[in-house]
């Protein structure tokens, strides 16, 4: 008797700086601009989300609003909309489910997706999957996503952040 053991196959998915990205969508003059998602510079304002365009004045999410629009004066922010932001990741997921029947929702814009059974049954590679659902995502809901895949979860997640922004790995 032959035993065939096949090698279990993890992606997590991470919405590329998910609130500014819809918030890019809504307000398209936003797009190419040093941009956040937070409270307010006065008080106890925090960063929800910042842009890449941000992130190049050392502005990180979790950072008082405050410190975050001294580092750059011409810092656009947001307020959140965050039950807006909780239906596009439902439109983010729902997509992925169609993939596989194992997802697993870590926050509102990453998850991992077990794709072992699903390469089998769908006759593809998991980075043809992969690509499959970043396209869906992109012309379906109008959202960049990372990609990364290995053999756990710990891997697939340091693979997605080497892949960002946009990248599967």
């Amino acid at each position: 008797m032959t035993v065939f053991m096949r090698r279990t196959i993890i992606a997590h998915l991470d919405l590329d700086e998910f609130y500014v990205a819809v918030e890019r969508i809504k307000d398209p003059s936003l797009k190419n601009k040093p941009v956040v998602v937070g409270g307010s510079p006065t008080g106890r304002g925090v960063v929800s989300s910042a842009s890449y365009e941000a992130r190049k004045y050392g502005i990180r999410s979790a950072m008082p609003m405050y410190q975050a629009m001294k580092l750059c004066p011409h810092l656009i922010r947001v307020g959140g909309k965050f039950r807006e932001y909780s239906k596009y990741s439902s439109s983010v997921f729902g997509i992925v489910g169609e993939y596989s029947e194992f997802v697993e929702r870590t926050g509102i814009d990453e998850g991992y997706i077990e794709l072992t059974d699903s390469v089998v049954k769908l006759n593809k590679t998991a980075l043809q999957l992969a690509e499959e659902i970043k396209q869906r995502i992109d012309k379906d809901v109008g959202l960049s996503v990372s990609f990364g895949i290995g053999s756990n979860k710990m891997m697939a997640k340091i693979a997605s952040k080497h892949a960002k922004p946009n990248g599967i790995l």
